[in-house]
């Protein structure tokens, strides 16, 4: 079972995500979105070739939306890159 590497960006982009929810939706909607995010990328310890293709080369995306989750595999491992919602400009 390949193994979920989170890198300090996606970290970040969670810690934002939360902040934000919390402030405009509740802490309900915190612990939705942040179980959807979690799963998303639980999912590739099983299929990490499942998302698809990457905007970036190497990489790969999983969508858990209305988020968008790039990552990349180097050996047994899936490093989770970033955390966009779908609407960000990038």
């Amino acid at each position: 079972m390949t193994r979920i590497k989170w890198t300090p960006n996606a970290l970040q982009d969670l810690d934002r995500v939360r902040v934000y929810l919390a402030e405009s939706a509740g802490e309900d909607v915190v612990l939705s979105e942040a179980q959807r995010i979690w799963d998303g990328c639980q999912r590739l310890k099983e299929f990490p070739e499942s998302g698809r293709p990457g905007r970036v080369p190497m990489t790969r995306e999983v969508l858990a939306l209305p988020y968008i989750i790039p990552y990349r595999i180097k050996d047994d491992c899936v490093e989770i890159l970033n955390i966009f919602h779908s609407a960000q400009k990038r």
